[in-house]
């Protein structure tokens, strides 16, 4: 997360700025979630913030990627969020072809804390390997799922703007998802966004 003053800068200069040339900002900020209060929730809150929030799937899984993070950061969603305020939190959901088969599982875990929204991210690392058959496999788990609760959405459907974050040969260890060959890491991108419109 930014330092929170220098993005209270940003903001407001952005908003300054936006009212001289006639046009409206829209923000979007993703976070760990580990560093809140309620004063930085009501900023984001007036600027209306789209809120993405990065969770390993289950708090065990959370915590052995996220240095233990878990129990603060659903015990901060639990306190700064209203049941219905969460549906609106877009959480980002990354998997591999790993860990297909535990997709619904983790999926399930999320919705039961109040989550209905997600970012569905493909990991593209060294040890990663997708073809055609698990990105069809991992289609499919989510289609059950959207089945099972048609109420959740998915931002790769709806909204059309997916973030992939990139991280290229260890220069960063912030996030996991890279890529390594381009073409091929890519054409499984849009072959499972292709898959996913048509069976969700």
């Amino acid at each position: 997360m930014l330092e929170f003053e220098l993005l209270e800068k940003l903001v407001l200069y952005a908003e300054k700025k936006s009212q001289t040339l006639g046009k409206r900002n829209i923000y979007t900020i993703a976070t760990n979630f580990t560093l809140v209060s309620q004063k930085r929730i009501d900023f984001l809150q007036k600027y209306n913030f789209n809120l993405h929030i990065s969770i390993n799937w289950n708090k065990k899984n959370n915590n052995t990627s996220r240095d233990g993070s878990s129990k603060i950061v659903f015990t901060n969603i639990e306190k700064y969020f209203t049941k219905t305020q969460r549906e609106n939190i877009c959480i980002l959901f990354a998997f591999s072809p790993n860990n297909i088969q535990d997709i619904e599982e983790n999926l399930e875990f999320l919705i039961a804390q109040g989550m209905s929204y997600f970012n569905l991210e493909m990991i593209f690392w060294k040890q990663y390997h997708w073809d055609n058959e698990g990105v069809r496999e991992a289609v499919i788990s989510f289609k059950k799922i959207k089945e099972k609760y048609p109420r959740i959405r998915f931002a790769n459907i709806e909204d059309k703007w997916v973030y992939i974050d990139i991280n290229t040969d260890w220069t960063s260890w912030d996030n996991s998802l890279a890529f390594h060959d381009t073409a091929i890491d890519m054409s499984a991108k849009l072959t499972f966004d292709a898959l996913l419109s048509r069976l969700v």
